[in-house]
């Protein structure tokens, strides 16, 4: 697996990189021993999948929002209100 690098101008690459070790989490415990690493806590992997729960929606309006094509200010108030239903529907399952 290959990790997103780190931009100064965008964030995502550190959602997608949480995003990619959280899918191998089965193996993650496999590479931490032959690595001689800590091994995740369950909190710790706990934190993570609520941080892409939440952070997803904020990293699909950010690509629509970044898109260097057909992207106007037209796309900004519709894209922070799907944005803010989205979030409250999150916060008020959970």
């Amino acid at each position: 697996h290959r990790f997103s690098l780190p931009c100064p101008t965008r964030w995502n690459p550190c959602y997608d990189a949480v995003k990619k070790l959280m899918t191998a989490e089965s193996e993650l415990k496999v590479v931490c021993t032959a690595l001689s690493l800590p091994t995740f806590l369950q909190q710790e992997t706990a934190f993570l999948k609520e941080y892409l729960a939440l952070m997803g929606p904020v990293s699909a309006a950010l690509d629509v929002l970044q898109s260097e094509k057909d992207v106007c200010l037209g796309y900004v108030l519709p894209t922070l209100q799907v944005l803010k239903a989205k979030l409250n529907c999150y916060y008020y399952t959970n």
